[in-house]
């Protein structure tokens, strides 16, 4: 199976970027690149694996591996269909493959489910040789201000309200944060009102230093240029771009 990026077509209007926002936000980026960037100028991320977008849409499979090839015998690495993972990243000692799950994965149930699964392989030291260094499923994110865009989702406590022009969201983190919200480290990088939709996508600055236990999504308001009336609210900040629901 191959994998390409797929993305929601729209026209590319006049519409500027607001950077009005309320509580926690910060400044709407200048000059961010519109939802349908090429993918020869992105960078997309699956957790902590980062590489260029137009690998992906090349879909080069990992049965045409050269240099790499040896590291499909590694150590702990599954037995795979080669012809089903694309090759996102192949060098001497290291090759990186992913490759889109039939059935996108919310056994996590937080409203965002993972599309892709992962693996890397590396060569560690000489006597090991290859071995497997990552895998697990994610979803993708687009990289914004050099971080992966956080995945968002509809504050059921404040619902979309047709004739508003403020947008209540819950901003998922996914770096550790020592089980706090991300108050204070949300920044607004891309806002398009475009025609029927209003697409967004944030980021939130990572913590220093922070263990990992569970931590709740952080709230957020993003203050619209009209009232939302009837469009539909997009999180273009994920690969392929969702609408927003309520979890």
């Amino acid at each position: 199976m191959r994998t390409t990026p797929r993305r929601a077509a729209r026209a590319v209007g006049l519409a500027a970027l607001v950077g009005v926002l309320t509580g926690c936000a910060g400044p709407v980026a200048s000059g961010s690149a519109p939802a349908d960037v090429p993918a020869d100028a992105a960078t997309y991320r699956c957790l902590d694996l980062a590489f260029p977008a137009d690998a992906l849409a090349a879909g080069r499979t990992a049965d045409t591996l050269d240099v790499g090839r040896p590291a499909l015998e590694g150590v702990e690495v599954p037995v795979v269909d080669a012809a089903e993972w694309v090759v996102v990243e192949e060098g001497e000692s290291r090759v990186a493959l992913l490759r889109e799950l039939e059935v996108p994965d919310d056994s996590l149930g937080d409203g965002h489910p993972r599309t892709h699964q992962r693996l890397v392989i590396e060569v560690l030291d000489g006597d090991t040789g290859w071995m497997l260094t990552a895998s697990g499923t994610c979803a993708l994110h687009r990289e914004l201000d050099g971080l992966p865009a956080a995945a968002l989702a509809l504050d059921p406590r404040h619902p979309a309200d047709p004739a508003s022009t403020r947008l209540h969201l819950l901003v998922q983190e996914d770096a550790c944060a020592s089980g706090g919200t991300a108050e204070g480290r949300v920044r607004l990088v891309e806002l398009v009102e475009d025609g029927p939709t209003v697409d967004l996508a944030v980021v939130v600055d990572p913590l220093d230093t922070a263990s990992c236990p569970a931590h709740p999504p952080t709230p957020f308001v993003v203050e619209l240029s009209a009232p939302l009336g009837p469009r539909t609210v997009r999180d273009v900040g994920l690969v392929p771009t969702r609408d927003l629901t309520t979890p």
